[in-house]
């Protein structure tokens, strides 16, 4: 890429995004094709998802019944929770 500076500033932008602009014409097959498969496999990509989220519940969960039971510890002995 070369910097063009003619002065006109039409002409330096254009010149300074081209690739943008020509990678843009020369992708757009593909980039269609992969917005109609994923369009296609819409429900198998809600699945995926789900199944992440539920293997990341778990040890927020174990995580949130810790901070819990410190907190009942803590006031059975009559202290404060700790901050943290």
């Amino acid at each position: 890429m070369a910097h063009v500076a003619t002065g006109w500033t039409v002409i330096d932008e254009f010149c300074a995004r081209f690739v943008y602009f020509y990678s843009g014409y020369l992708f757009a097959a593909y980039v269609f094709a992969l917005s109609d498969r994923s369009r296609a496999q819409a429900g198998a990509g809600a699945d995926r998802i789900g199944a992440v989220g539920a293997r990341q519940w778990r040890p927020r969960d174990v995580g949130l019944q810790r901070m819990a039971a410190d907190l009942a510890g803590a006031r059975a002995r009559g202290r404060r929770a700790p901050s943290s």
